[in-house]
């Protein structure tokens, strides 16, 4: 509501939108905070160190797959930004926030059948049989149904100024498929404590793309070639492993 208030008035841009933005993240986690230190118990800020070190060594592999999953989409905007000027970087950043939609709508069927795939049938031949006839077929029919509603966004809502958001976002969407087919090998490996070979996608899904400056049409370019890289590698580090007959019992662990 906020954002379609400073659309009225006239005062929508990048640095309006960034503030709202940052100020509903603010909100967001103060908020909860603050009900809870006043209506439950005081919260006292404690910095530990070891804690800390705790933390970040147990929730590795989960950033390593998140910072996998959010720097090709991401980075994109700040460099067409930096390259192109504020109207390109508007353009993709509509189009990007239609393909994080398709992601996050994937991530949430994924969580969904997370717990099956952590537990004693993650390794059947069945149960992955099953599992990827369901992730496939939700994956694209949610892909198609998301191009129609970004068509018609931008043809009857955003209207004809925002026509170049329409191929981008289609390209980006579409270049999101394999990357939702990778999420899904990497939590397979995550349940397999495999964690530390997903390390290996990063560096391809950062240093594959070449033609991040060119413009926004190189970063779609771009993307869609790290997502395939990315779905790739995690095909053959997921199967290469469980078509062996291993286990969950007899994976061997990360230290």
């Amino acid at each position: 509501g906020t954002i379609i208030w400073l659309d009225v008035m006239g005062t929508l841009g990048l640095y309006a939108v960034g503030v709202v933005l940052l100020a509903r993240l603010a909100v967001s986690n103060l908020f909860p905070l603050a009900v809870y230190h006043f209506r439950h118990q005081r919260v006292r800020i404690r910095f530990d160190t070891s804690e800390v070190l705790t933390i970040l060594g147990s929730a590795r592999h989960l950033l390593v797959m998140q910072l996998a999953a959010t720097i090709p989409l991401s980075a994109g905007v700040f460099l067409v930004r930096f390259f192109h000027g504020e109207a390109a970087a508007g353009v993709m950043g509509l189009a990007m926030f239609a393909a994080q939609a398709f992601l996050h709508l994937v991530a949430m069927a994924i969580r969904i059948v997370y717990p099956y795939i952590t537990g004693p049938y993650g390794v059947e031949l069945q149960f992955r049989r099953k599992l990827w006839a369901f992730v496939s077929c939700y994956i694209l029919l949610l892909c198609a149904v998301t191009v129609i509603g970004l068509a018609v966004v931008v043809r009857w809502v955003l209207g004809p100024a925002y026509s170049a958001v329409l191929p981008l976002g289609i390209c980006l969407i579409i270049g999101s498929v394999p990357l939702g087919f990778a999420w899904l090998m990497i939590q397979l490996l995550v349940a397999q404590s495999r964690g530390r070979v997903v390390a290996a996608t990063v560096f391809l899904v950062v240093a594959v793309p070449g033609t991040w400056h060119a413009s926004y049409t190189g970063v779609a370019v771009a993307f869609c070639s790290s997502s395939i890289a990315m779905l790739v590698i995690s095909w053959a580090l997921c199967f290469s492993r469980l078509n062996q007959g291993t286990t969950l019992d007899t994976i061997p662990r990360d230290p």
